[in-house]
């Protein structure tokens, strides 16, 4: 997974797009660890079972109940579709688990 930088954007309140992307995201990983504002999540494949988890935590081993943002299972998701999430993480932008197969690539600052 490789985290691109995709700026200087300029952002407009309610539009909001992202500075940097993480792309091919096919495995649980920190995505920043520090604060950070998920912002949009694009499905390149859904994957086949299991659930594509998202937390606010710094290391993927600290990603629990107690912190998670979201968790949309496999066959809520298809190929194509672009969630705006626009979520707050005060400790880091992670993703706990993600489902059998699946790709995604997310936009966050």
């Amino acid at each position: 997974m490789a985290l691109t930088a995709v700026g200087p954007i300029n952002q407009s309140i309610g539009l909001q797009g992202g500075s940097s992307a993480a792309l091919n995201i096919t495995a649980a990983a920190v995505i920043k660890p520090s604060s950070g504002i998920i912002c949009r999540l694009s499905v390149i494949a859904p994957g086949s079972s299991g659930n594509l988890t998202l937390n606010d935590c710094a290391l993927v081993a600290n990603a629990a109940a107690s912190n998670e943002i979201a968790s949309f299972p496999s066959a809520a998701l298809a190929a194509g579709m672009v969630l705006l999430l626009d979520w707050p993480c005060g400790t880091g932008i992670t993703v706990g688990a993600v489902t059998a197969g699946g790709q995604y690539s997310m936009s966050f600052t």
